[in-house]
């Protein structure tokens, strides 16, 4: 932990801003991305140990990483700040899961991301994953349906629904045209967002018929798209 951090205070060296994080900082983020995704799915499942490696393989990984992106990140304070931030959560999440914490160390684990996030919005870089809690903001929105069944003979409510299906299908159809060349020829990745937008089309057939069950499956699916593309590509 104080290496990272002694990592950071050498980092004050010459990045300008620019819309696209230069590659080193790039690798940096993504794979705090990749390894959240795979420890809080493991929480997810109450795989405590393989959660545990994994954490430790972040903190690991994170700090070489670090190493690497030292020219990059250069003289831009408040994205030293944000990476120092960070690997405090990192080292915190780690020591948590050693003391059997699995509770605290989600809960920060969950909010890992957030430092450099809210540097890059500063920044103007966006990345796949801002589009994708975007659409899932968005899919919400629609969501509320799939818990609270909603009444198809009323044509303000089936207008509204519609509504709600072609916006989020917009936002997912976003995504899907922000992703970079090798994302998009991903196979999940065209499984997940594929099968969200085609599960989307389908919202006005089953408003037309005005089938409440058939909507609902949709629903159903579509929430199981969106928490998957959420999960490996948020």
């Amino acid at each position: 932990m104080l290496m990272a951090a002694g990592l950071v205070a050498a980092m004050l060296g010459g990045m300008t801003a620019a819309n696209q994080l230069p590659p080193q900082v790039a690798d940096l983020v993504q794979n705090l991305q990749k390894y959240r995704r795979t420890v809080l799915a493991y929480l997810r499942t109450e795989n405590s140990d393989l959660a545990l490696i994994e954490i430790e393989r972040l903190e690991t990984t994170w700090t070489a990483d670090l190493e690497r992106a030292r020219a990059a990140i250069g003289q831009d304070r408040s994205l030293a700040e944000a990476v120092t931030e960070t690997a405090r959560a990192i080292h915190a999440a780690r020591v948590a899961g050693e003391r059997g914490d699995f509770a605290a160390a989600r809960s920060l684990i969950e909010a890992v991301n957030r430092p450099i996030g809210q540097w890059r919005r500063r920044q103007g870089i966006r990345s796949l994953s801002d589009c994708i809690d975007e659409a899932g903001e968005v899919y919400e929105r629609l969501d509320v349906h799939r818990t609270s069944a909603p009444d198809l003979m009323r044509e303000d409510i089936r207008t509204g629904i519609a509504a709600q299906a072609e916006a989020a299908a917009r936002a997912f159809r976003r995504c899907n045209e922000e992703a970079d060349a090798t994302t998009r020829a991903n196979v999940e990745f065209r499984r997940l967002i594929d099968g969200m937008i085609n599960s989307l089309a389908q919202v006005p057939e089953a408003l037309l018929r005005r089938d409440a069950a058939y909507l609902h499956r949709l629903l159903i699916e579509q929430r199981s798209f969106e928490r998957l593309l959420s999960m490996r590509f948020g």
